[in-house]
């Protein structure tokens, strides 16, 4: 789901957490230094992103077409993990744009550049890890206990 999807009315949203979008990029990239970063200046650089079938990159996606640079993008190449991601940016196939969840300190192998997170949520909003539950029907018993220890997990997050 991204913002803008509407939600049945037999269906509940309880939100566990919710990651920000990051850029990925070397720390020598220009975009690693400007100030104040558009959904534009991102657009005009080779793009790695999460494969298509995913939130955030349908979030992604959507920030681009609102701004009306979907159709411009030059996107390199896309992946379906964090680690196959960084890789390919380390390689030099462009910026990525995800929610990588926890955000930790790239140390880059030898002959590897380093690479920075930047949080470009405020740009592409977040991804919601969110649990959907059918309303009107009674809760099984073991049902109820995995969505409360589920919910208990992410509680602080």
């Amino acid at each position: 789901m991204t913002t803008g999807d509407a939600l049945p009315t037999s269906v509940s949203l309880h939100r566990l957490t919710r990651y920000p979008i990051h850029l990925l990029c070397p720390a020598d990239h220009v975009l690693a230094t400007t100030k104040k970063l558009t959904v534009k200046q991102i657009a005009q650089h080779p793009l790695v992103l999460s494969s298509e079938d995913t939130s955030d990159r349908s979030q992604v996606d959507l920030t681009f077409a609102n701004t009306g640079v979907l159709n411009q993008l030059n996107i390199a190449i896309s992946a379906s993990s964090v680690p196959m991601i960084t890789k390919y940016v380390a390689m030099g196939f462009g910026v990525a744009l995800l929610a990588p969840g926890e955000v930790k300190r790239l140390v880059p192998k030898r002959g590897q550049p380093q690479l920075i997170w930047r949080d470009v949520s405020r740009l592409f909003g977040y991804e919601d890890l969110v649990l959907l539950q059918r309303q009107g029907r009674f809760e099984l018993p073991h049902v109820k206990e995995f969505r409360e220890l589920v919910e208990r997990s992410f509680e602080g997050a």
